[in-house]
């Protein structure tokens, strides 16, 4: 890939169709550069996010693939205490000592410092600390307007898209955004990367061809139909929705927090990207008829691509609890049923 970084000078107060307006002939010229036809993947991450999305309704034409990490649309629903904080404009007025204490606190909420490098650290902190509090405030009231962007408009979109979010993200809702997202737009998978927060490019363990290549957009010269028929994910229909799953993870997330689960071992599992059509099967004791630890394995299954169905004892059945394991994927336990789920 030929890289090109979009700069937006903290002194420019454009409206997202400024902006976009301004972007547009530089994607033509990249698209045509030394005559060449050339493809472009448009990647975004959090604000950039949205802009890539609201480029993609300008002009679709002119993007093969798009990659949206972290998004920042729909900000009343992932944060709504920033979008309130953002319509006062109070950011804006806030002392000088007042505000730099708040961007320390903004770093500390987007970056996860185990896994970030002193290298990665030092790269976010200078571009942070040229922020002046009124360009702040301004970016912020642009992801406060939705004007454009309906869901009827999103809907429309039909770029292959990417739709990267983290576990762990402490500033937005990102797992529920995403799930939005890949539903909306026509084809669209979302990737949850189960122990990365908001500033998910900065951490040392992420390879961004690596997610790139495991999800097929490595050859953007392919169709879309091929690319999709490559890609199980894509066509195949889940028994259990990830809406549902995610829920499932909202109402464990107190009991998370409490035991602070320890998954080890995640590297020996085989990648349900580069084979999702291989069964497996996942066998271990539990505790406490299996509620104590058996929802949270599930749920961090999930987060690394695996939609498991538990095979849970029929005594469940004989209580209002065995239509609750059935909401979350879980079925009768017998021989048939773990050999309809392996076929």
């Amino acid at each position: 890939y030929d890289v090109r970084c979009i700069y937006i000078p903290s002194t420019d107060r454009s409206s997202w169709n400024q902006i976009v307006e301004m972007l547009i002939p530089l994607l033509e010229e990249e698209c045509q550069y030394k005559g060449q036809n050339r493809h472009i993947t448009l990647i975004g991450e959090s604000f950039g996010a949205v802009l890539a999305l609201r480029i993609a309704c300008a002009a679709p034409k002119l993007i093969s693939r798009m990659i949206m990490i972290n998004s920042s649309s729909n900000l009343k629903f992932s944060n709504p205490l920033v979008s309130v904080f953002a319509q006062t404009g109070l950011l804006a007025t806030l002392p000088d000592t007042i505000y730099t204490v708040s961007k320390g606190v903004a770093v500390a909420l987007m970056v996860k410092y185990d896994l970030v490098s002193k290298r990665g650290v030092e790269d976010i902190l200078p571009p942070i600390d040229l922020l002046p509090a009124d360009c702040a405030a301004w970016r912020l009231s642009l992801l406060n307007d939705d004007a454009g962007l309906s869901e009827d408009v999103i809907q429309s979109i039909c770029i292959p898209t990417l739709v990267i979010a983290s576990a762990e993200d402490h500033v937005l809702s990102s797992l529920a955004e995403g799930a939005r997202l890949q539903n909306l737009l026509q084809h669209a998978k979302r990737v949850i990367l189960p122990k990365s927060g908001h500033a998910v490019l900065l951490e040392d363990s992420i390879d961004l061809v690596a997610i790139m290549q495991a999800n097929g957009f490595h050859i953007p010269n392919f169709s879309i139909s091929c690319m999709f028929q490559q890609d199980g994910f894509f066509l195949r229909k889940r028994a259990v929705p990830d809406e549902v799953l995610d829920e499932m993870g909202y109402i464990l997330a107190p009991w998370r927090f409490l035991t602070s689960p320890l998954i080890s071992g995640e590297e020996n599992l085989p990648n349900p990207c580069v084979e999702p059509g291989r069964p497996v099967l996942f066998v271990g004791n539990h505790t406490l008829f299996g509620g104590y630890d058996t929802p949270i394995l599930l749920y961090e299954l999930f987060l690394r691509g695996f939609h498991a169905r538990g095979l849970a004892h029929p005594g469940h059945w004989y209580t209002s609890i065995g239509s609750i394991f059935e909401r979350y994927g879980h079925v009768k336990a017998s021989k048939f049923a773990a050999y309809q789920l392996l076929k």
